[in-house]
């Protein structure tokens, strides 16, 4: 099968863990891209930078209790990232990719979308939740009153947040 786009993936941190966890649909979570990290969100996933965190940060996350995305770009080329070959690869999760989750839903783990109910493209993304697999969402300019309501009808792990991906945080749950 060929792709016509490039698939971006996330990959959960659990070194050493006896089994491997898996989210379901409906997981609350929260993504923060922008060190440091506030990790007080009352959310079971964390979804955080690989290249610009710690293994002390993210060891200080399952001590709280979270599970953590650690985010990578594996579909473009950044001079300033380590050597993708060095991590180790427990779950994928599929990004922004809707025109190929009916092909790819199957491979993928989970999720991530921006912007699906502000353009109108949530729709696509509903067999991961078929699946009970978790579709954590982000909306930026929208209210909470704008998407949530559908967002939790879908199951849909929806928040609102800034653009810069800080500690901001507002969720539908």
């Amino acid at each position: 099968m060929q792709f016509g786009n490039i698939v971006t993936i996330l990959v959960f941190a659990g070194a050493g863990a006896k089994a491997w966890y898996q989210p379901t649909a409906g997981t609350t979570w929260d993504w923060q891209l922008q060190v440091l990290i506030n990790p007080t969100a009352a959310v079971q996933v964390y979804d955080i930078d690989m290249f610009d965190n710690t293994a002390a940060v993210v060891t200080d996350l399952h001590n709280r209790g979270k599970k953590v995305i650690c985010y990578i770009d594996v579909g473009s080329w950044e001079n300033y990232r380590s050597d993708a070959s060095k991590f180790p690869a427990s779950l994928l999760g599929l990004k922004n990719d809707i025109n190929q989750v009916k092909d790819l839903v199957g491979n993928f783990d989970f999720a991530v979308s921006e912007q699906s109910f502000q353009y109108g493209e949530y729709s696509f993304l509903v067999p991961f939740i078929q699946a009970n697999k978790p579709v954590f969402e982000a909306e930026y300019s929208w209210k909470l009153t704008q998407f949530c309501l559908q967002a939790i009808k879908l199951n849909f792990s929806s928040i609102r947040k800034k653009n810069a991906l800080d500690s901001y945080r507002e969720a539908c749950r």
